[in-house]
């Protein structure tokens, strides 16, 4: 029987351009495919925060979509 998902691990961290660490950022992670009648489809898949490194991670559940692709949002820290 063939697998229909895979599972993935996706992590990073944040800086700014002079690269200063970015703490307690909210990070978004967003799945954009096509359907059956070749409809892009947007979905929000998580969020988390930064760590005081500055490092997020995802564990993602990756299903077989056409064209996939990955979108991260990063905004600014919560004071």
């Amino acid at each position: 029987m063939k697998r229909k998902f895979v599972r993935n691990l996706i992590k990073g961290y944040v800086k700014y351009s002079d690269w200063e660490i970015v703490y307690n950022a909210v990070v978004i992670i967003y799945i954009r495919y096509q359907d059956e009648c070749n409809k892009w489809i947007k979905e929000e898949v998580g969020y988390t925060v930064t760590n005081e490194f500055g490092e997020f991670c995802f564990a993602l559940t990756q299903y077989n979509y056409k064209n996939l692709e990955y979108i991260i949002e990063v905004f600014e820290p919560l004071n």
